[in-house]
C-alpha cells in the first residue's frame, strides 16, 4: 500500500512537471563561497526501472525537472537517479555534495573530471570503510577546479527506507565548520544526557524506587536513537555491521517505546490513576514493540522499519493521552509528564510522517525529532522531580498530623496509665504474694521429681550389669526433663542375655510413669512368667497393658510405648529380635543393615491384630550393634533448623564402628549437641550399642 502511494506521489510530482521537461536544464552557480546551495530546485529526476548499472546507459531514462526544494518520494523498490548541472567558479577550492539522510543503502555521485567519469560511493548499505569519503552522512568531494568549469552531476540513490531527499553543495572549507559545531551541538546533548543519567543514578541510590531505573532505560534508549538518527553508531560503532547496524535502529526504537511504556505505567501509578483502557492499550504496546524486535531477524529492513515508524507514533500519542487522564484524576506530578508528550508528539508525527512519504521533507522535519527527544528528557526529569517534591510534600503533612494525633493520644494515655498504674501497683501486691506461693509449691513439686528421677535411677540397669558381659558396650541415656520417658532393661539368663529399649509416650513425669509399668511388665512377664522370646515378649507386654487400662477397654487406649527386645545367645552366633516402631541396627564390616519393626507400638488397640515379628540373625564376624529411641534423630537443629533425620544417624553410626564404644558415645554426645545449637532438646535420646565378636 505504502509503495503504491510512493508511486502515485511520484507520478502526480512529474504530471505537474512534465510540461517543463522541454525546457532547458538549470544550472546552479556555486559564486558564493560562505554559503550552501540546495541541489533540489536544480535536480531532474528519474525512476530506475530497467536498474541501470552503467553510465552509458544513462540515456535510457527520461529525467524529469523538480520546482521544490522539499522532495520526498515514501517507500520505494526502484532507484532514483538525480541530475544536475554545476558551475564552479576557478579555484574556489574544493565542493562537498552532502545528503542530510544517514539512512541511505547505497548512494553513488559520478561527475567527470580531466574528461572522465568519476564516480564515489556512500551509504549504509556498504561497509563504513568502502565510502569513498569517511564521514557519518553520506558526502561527495567535487575538486577544486583552475578555471570555471560547469559539470553535470549525476546522483543514484537507494534506500530501503522512506525516500526524503535534501541534497547541497558546500564549500569544503564551510562545511566543516559546520559540520564541527553541529558535532560540538551533539556532543553537548550527549554529556547533557550522561549527566542527567548520573544524576538519576545517585537519585535512585537514594529513593530505592525501580521507576528511576526505568527513567535510566528511557535516558538510554533515547539517546541511542538520537545516535542512530544523526548517523554516529554506524561511525563510531557498527560501521563494518551493515545488517546489525540496519536491524539495529529498529531495536532502538522499539527499545525506547518499552523503556517508556513500562516508567509511564509505574510512574504515573496506572492501578489507580487510570482505567482498563489504559491496561490493554499498555499491554498491547509492549507486545507489539517486543513483536517488531523479533521481526527484525526476521523480514527485510523495508516492513519492520514501516511497522517501527507507525508503532512509535501510535506510542507517543497514547503517552500523551495517558498523562492527560492521570493529571484530570489529579495525579499533579502527571502535567509534566503530559508536557513532556505533547511537542514531541508533533515531532514523532512529523518524522514519522516523512519517513512514510505523508510529509514534506525540510530541516523542521528532519531536526524535530532530536529536539523532541531532548525535549521530553528534561521535561520527564522535570516530572520526576515534582513527583519527588509532591511525596515529600505529602510525608511532610502526614508526619505533622501523625505527630499532633500523637501528642493528643499521649495526654489521653497518659492519664489512662496513671489510672492504670494504680490499679496495677494493688495487682502486683497480690500477685507477689500468689507468686511466693507458687514458688513455695513449685520448689516442693521440683524435689518430688527429683526424688522420682532417684527411684527411676535405682530400677535400671547400671552400663557397668552390661559391660560386665559385653566389654565393648555404652549407654547413651539423655533425659530430656528430670525424669525420662525412655527406658532400658537388661537381665543374664541361662542360654542368652535379654536387653530391652523402651521409648514411652510422652516425657517428664507422664513418660516416667509409663517407663514403670513397662519396666514391672518385663519384671513379670520375664523373671516370673518365664517368657524368652522377643515376640512374645512384646505380646504379653501388650496384653499386661490392656489389663492395666481396662477401665478404657471400651476407648482406643493411646498411652503405650515402643519397645525393642533382643535376645543374644551365649552358646550360638545367633541373636533374635522383634521390634514393636523400634529398628535395630547393625554394622559388619562397614556395611550398616537394619531389621525392620514391626509397625505397630504396645500398648495401642490400634492396628491390634498385626502380630509381631521375630527374625534371627546369625553372625560370623565382629558386629555392632545399636538399639535406639527415636528421640536423636528427631532432635531439631542444624544449619537449617531441621530433624536430624534416621538416614543421618545411620550414617554417623556406620562411621562410629570401627571406634571403641565409649569413643561412640563421646561421639554421639558431642555431636547431639553442635547440632541442637541453641535448640531445646526435643524428646528423650536413649542409645545402647554393644560389639559381638
Amino acid at each position: 500500500m505504502q509503495v503504491r502511494l510512493s508511486y502515485l506521489w511520484i507520478s502526480l510530482l512529474l504530471f505537474s512537471l512534465k510540461v517543463q521537461s522541454s525546457c532547458a536544464q538549470k544550472v546552479i552557480a556555486l559564486t558564493d563561497q560562505s554559503r550552501y546551495y540546495t541541489l533540489n530546485e536544480g535536480f531532474e529526476v528519474a525512476i530506475d526501472n530497467k536498474n541501470i548499472t552503467h553510465l552509458s546507459d544513462i540515456d535510457k531514462l527520461v529525467f524529469t525537472p523538480c520546482e521544490t526544494d522539499y522532495l520526498n518520494f515514501g517507500f520505494l523498490k526502484s532507484p532514483l537517479w538525480f541530475r544536475v548541472t554545476l558551475s564552479i567558479p576557478a579555484n574556489s577550492g574544493a565542493w562537498i555534495i552532502e545528503t542530510d539522510n544517514p539512512y541511505i543503502d547505497h548512494i553513488d555521485c559520478y561527475y567527470q573530471w580531466n574528461g572522465n567519469w568519476v564516480k564515489q560511493t556512500s551509504g549504509d548499505g556498504i561497509p563504513f570503510s568502502q565510502r569513498s569519503v569517511l564521514h557519518r552522512k553520506a558526502i561527495f568531494e567535487i575538486p577544486n577546479f583552475s578555471e570555471k568549469t560547469q559539470i553535470v552531476v549525476y546522483i543514484k540513490y537507494f534506500t530501503e527506507t522512506s525516500t526524503p531527499v535534501s541534497i547541497w553543495v558546500w564549500n569544503e572549507a564551510h562545511f566543516y565548520k559546520y559540520d564541527n559545531h553541529e558535532d560540538f551541538m551533539f556532543g553537548g546533548i550527549f554529556w547533557g544526557v550522561l549527566i542527567m543519567f548520573a544524576y538519576h543514578i545517585v537519585i535512585y541510590w537514594i529513593m530505592r524506587e525501580t521507576v528511576y531505573l526505568w527513567y535510566l532505560s528511557v535516558l538510554f534508549s533515547s539517546l541511542l536513537t538520537i545516535m542512530h538518527i544523526e548517523g554516529y553508531v554506524f561511525y563510531y560503532l557498527l560501521g563494518e555491521y551493515v545488517w546489525l547496524n540496519g536491524i539495529s535502529f529498529a531495536w532502538a526504537m522499539n527499545l525506547s517505546v518499552i523503556c517508556n511504556t513500562v516508567f509511564c505505567y509505574q510512574f504515573l501509578n496506572i492501578k489507580k490513576y487510570g482505567n482498563p483502557f489504559m491496561n490493554y492499550a499498555i499491554s498491547i504496546l509492549l507486545l507489539s514493540s517486543i513483536l517488531a524486535i523479533l521481526l527484525s531477524f526476521l523480514l527485510n529492513y523495508r516492513p519492520v522499519a514501516t511497522y517501527s515508524n507507525a508503532n512509535l507514533a501510535l506510542s507517543s500519542l497514547l503517552f500523551a493521552y495517558i498523562g492527560w487522564t492521570a493529571w484530570r484524576k489529579g495525579n499533579e506530578y502527571a502535567k509534566y509528564y503530559f508536557y513532556a508528550w505533547l511537542l514531541p508528539n508533533i515531532g514523532i508525527f512529523l518524522i514519522s510522517g516523512r519517513n512514510l512519504g505523508l510529509v514534506p521533507n525540510n530541516p523542521f522535519t528532519t531536526h524535530w525529532i532530536e529536539i523532541a527527544l531532548v525535549i521530553e528528557i528534561i521535561l520527564l526529569g522535570f516530572a520526576l522531580a515534582d513527583k519527588y517534591n509532591t511525596i515529600r510534600k505529602e510525608n511532610e503533612n502526614a508526619q505533622r498530623e501523625a505527630n499532633e494525633n500523637l501528642e493528643r493520644n499521649v495526654a489521653q494515655r497518659t492519664q489512662q496509665l496513671t489510672e492504670v498504674n494504680e490499679a496495677l501497683q494493688k495487682l502486683f501486691n497480690t500477685v507477689n504474694i500468689q507468686k511466693e506461693e507458687i514458688e513455695i509449691k513449685g520448689n516442693l513439686l521440683t524435689e518430688s521429681i527429683t526424688y522420682a528421677q532417684r527411684i527411676q535411677e535405682n530400677i535400671l540397669p547400671t552400663p557397668n550389669d552390661i559391660s560386665k558381659h559385653f566389654t565393648d558396650s555404652f549407654v547413651l541415656y539423655l533425659p530430656r526433663d528430670i525424669v525420662s520417658g525412655d527406658f532400658y532393661w537388661f537381665e543374664e539368663l541361662p542360654d542368652r542375655y535379654l536387653i530391652v529399649l523402651g521409648d514411652c509416650t510422652g516425657h517428664g513425669v507422664p513418660g516416667a510413669m509409663m517407663s514403670f509399668l513397662g519396666f514391672s511388665a518385663l519384671d513379670q512377664i520375664i523373671l516370673h512368667k518365664k517368657i524368652i522370646e522377643p515376640q512374645q515378649i512384646l505380646e504379653e507386654t501388650q496384653e499386661f497393658l490392656n489389663n492395666t487400662f481396662r477401665r478404657q477397654k471400651e476407648k482406643e487406649i493411646r498411652d503405650g510405648m515402643d519397645i525393642g527386645v533382643c535376645a543374644i545367645y551365649k552358646n550360638e552366633k545367633k541373636i533374635t529380635y522383634a521390634g514393636a516402631h523400634t529398628p535395630l541396627i547393625y554394622i559388619t564390616d562397614g556395611i550398616c543393615q537394619e531389621i525392620k519393626p514391626t509397625k505397630r507400638s504396645i500398648g495401642s488397640t490400634y492396628l491390634n491384630e498385626i502380630k509381631f515379628e521375630q527374625t534371627e540373625l546369625y553372625y560370623e564376624k565382629n558386629l555392632m550393634i545399636f538399639m535406639l529411641s527415636d528421640g536423636y534423630q528427631d532432635q531439631f537443629g542444624g544449619p537449617d533448623n531441621k530433624k536430624f533425620t534416621f538416614r543421618r544417624l545411620r550414617n554417623l553410626l556406620t562411621a562410629l564402628s570401627q571406634h571403641t564404644a565409649q569413643e561412640q558415645r563421646e561421639i554421639l554426645r558431642s555431636t547431639l549437641y553442635e547440632w541442637m545449637e541453641n535448640n531445646p532438646q526435643t524428646d528423650d535420646v536413649s542409645i545402647i550399642g554393644f560389639r559381638l565378636s
